[in-house]
């Protein structure tokens, strides 16, 4: 009796990570989870998919947009208090999101771990020890956190090209 017993049912739902080309489906395939949706938009890729699932099956989709794009003047200063800000309110946002959604969708979620590691690090060239196992888990933590609600969650990924020099690329995408 000092162990639980383990459940003898599975809870129904999706848990999944997509990545891919450009227009190949990936917000479609994650919009087909029940409604609720709550979409956590990084990358406003949703502009002919939404419009679709809402007029032809009426279905509640939440878009929440996340403007992580810094403006040319910005200061890197700047730039990371707006990542921390921008971290701060996904949080909090996806705790409720958790509570009241049949599905939630992080697109792109390559692009939310970019945001969290700026939040805690600023910018990318500083020249300062970086304790990447700490944002790293925190990441996990928000990315681990729906399977204990239930829920249908999608993580939808970028891809770039992998370049092999400053001027070649070798063909493949990661």
């Amino acid at each position: 009796d000092r162990f639980p017993l383990a459940p003898s049912l599975a809870t129904p739902r999706i848990l999944a990570s997509s990545y891919g080309d450009t227009g190949v489906g990936k917000t479609r395939f994650a919009l087909t989870g029940p409604a609720p949706i709550v979409v956590f938009s990084l990358d406003d890729g949703t502009e002919g998919v939404v419009e679709e699932f809402r007029t032809e099956e009426d279905k509640e989709i939440r878009i929440v947009r996340i403007d992580w794009t810094a403006a040319e003047d910005e200061s890197a200063e700047a730039l990371q208090e707006l990542a921390v800000t921008l971290r701060d309110q996904y949080i909090s946002d996806l705790r409720v999101a958790l509570e009241h959604a049949r599905t939630v969708v992080v697109d792109k979620e390559t692009d939310l771990w970019n945001m969290f590691r700026y939040a805690e690090f600023g910018t990318p060239k500083a020249d300062v020890p970086r304790d990447f196992d700490k944002v790293n888990q925190l990441m996990r933590k928000y990315l681990q956190l729906p399977k204990k609600h239930g829920v249908n969650f999608f993580a939808i990924q970028g891809v770039r090209d992998n370049w092999v020099s400053q001027n070649k690329k070798d063909g493949t995408q990661k």
